[in-house]
């Protein structure tokens, strides 16, 4: 498999293989389930994509609901999927195809019953259970916009749009109706085209971080002060590649992961004083308080 995902008990583990199967393992019982073939077999020029950067790891993401017993897929050929953990298919839908949204987004509600998708300029709402459009809302809400990236905050009342020309979306998800919105730019070398193409909300739900694409900097933005209180330094270079966010549990560190003469991960302290630093690796993947990371083709531990 060249994508593997725990669920959040680490009792089952998700792999999506080369040929685009799905494969589910449940330490617990000993097996291996094949759920199924979701895409076509992944080319030798993809395989190279996802071996040397950010944009073939990012072309599909898999999403575990937090109960642990769903598994949400997304591609970025705009195709969604809903499972079991014993690898039953639970609904299929599609979306066009998207240049611009690079890194293909996926998020469930706090409790799982429902799951948010992007399609054009809307947010689609469906069941946790089924994959059909869900009644909260309609079941979508529009923002009049390209979506580029989006994400749910942990209290799951706010949702964060982001779009081309830097613009950041905040809305409601209690009444669908927008209560913010900001623009952001390469302050050394701002470009119109570009979008945010990720940006993460931090555990305490009103702080969000969000990077910018074709740009070289990573924002941090207070919701609640409504100002941003990080700017990341130059990385040195406009990239065409998306550059994937994360936070780590405790909310004291944000990581994020861009292309330059290899995968770099720089990693931002954010609490007692800010401090940058960079190292060759991919972003690390936390389970509890600690993390595991991926860097010059060896595993290493992350503490927050």
């Amino acid at each position: 498999p060249w994508k593997l995902e725990f669920a959040p008990s680490g009792r089952q583990l998700a792999g999506l293989g080369v040929g685009g199967e799905l494969v589910i393992w449940s330490f617990r019982k000993g097996q291996r389930k094949l759920g199924a073939t979701l895409f076509g077999p992944i080319t030798a020029v993809e395989l190279e994509s996802i071996a040397s950067g950010p944009v073939g790891r990012y072309s599909a993401v898999m999403r575990w609901s937090p109960s642990g017993k769903h598994l949400g897929i997304a591609t970025r050929t705009g195709a969604h999927s809903l499972w079991t953990a014993d690898g039953t298919c639970l609904g299929r839908w599609n979306v066009s195809a998207d240049s611009l949204r690079r890194i293909p987004t996926l998020r469930w509600s706090a409790a799982g019953e429902r799951v948010y998708s992007s399609s054009g300029s809307a947010i689609e709402i469906r069941s946790g259970e089924t994959g059909v459009l869900s009644s909260k809302l309609g079941g979508r809400i529009d923002s009049g916009s390209h979506v580029v990236s989006f994400d749910i905050n942990p209290e799951d009342n706010l949702l964060a749009t982001g779009h081309t020309q830097g613009e950041l979306r905040i809305w409601d998800l209690s009444t669908g109706e927008q209560v913010d919105s900001q623009r952001f730019a390469d302050p050394i070398f701002p470009e119109p085209e570009d979008k945010i193409c990720d940006l993460a909300f931090a555990p305490d739900g009103s702080t969000l971080a969000l990077a910018i694409n074709k740009g070289s900097v990573v924002f941090v933005y207070d919701l609640l002060r409504k100002q941003t209180t990080y700017t990341s330094g130059f990385l040195g270079a406009h990239f065409w590649e998306p550059m994937p966010i994360a936070w780590d549990p405790s909310g004291k560190t944000l990581w994020y992961s861009f292309e330059c003469a290899g995968a770099v991960a720089s990693q931002v302290k954010l609490a007692s004083g800010i401090t940058q630093k960079c190292e060759l690796g991919d972003l690390p993947r936390f389970g509890g308080r600690v993390g595991v990371q991926l860097a010059l083709g060896k595993l290493q531990l992350v503490a927050p």
